[in-house]
């Protein structure tokens, strides 16, 4: 749904079979470059071949599409630290303009003393 089309497709049911058995799926974002980085992490680890490296339970899928929808990092890929505080800014714009204010103003103020 995410794509349009099926993470495998033969030509016969197959041939479907044995693209499912021997290759991996495609990144969704080779398909759409539009779809966000994490959402296609998350689709991906669902197609996993290897059970153990799937979402254990549909609750922890759900938790994971929760955090993408809410700017977080999601636990099938988690965020580097620079991932992290732009996340976070994101989500908290006004705490994070003043931050930045805050530190102009003090590099400014330890600038001008130097002088």
């Amino acid at each position: 749904l995410l794509t349009g089309q099926p993470p495998f497709a033969g030509g016969t049911t197959y041939e479907t079979i044995k693209l499912l058995l021997d290759t991996e799926p495609r990144q969704p974002r080779l398909l759409n470059s539009k779809i966000d980085r994490d959402l296609s992490t998350i689709c991906l680890k669902c197609l996993r071949k290897e059970p153990d490296k799937r979402y254990g339970t549909a609750q922890e899928l759900a938790d994971d599409l929760r955090r993408f929808r809410l700017s977080e990092s999601i636990l099938a890929r988690p965020a580097g630290t620079g991932e992290r505080v732009v996340r976070w800014c994101r989500r908290k714009p006004a705490v994070a303009a003043l931050l930045v204010t805050l530190v102009v103003v003090f590099v400014g103020g330890f600038a001008s003393t130097l002088r």
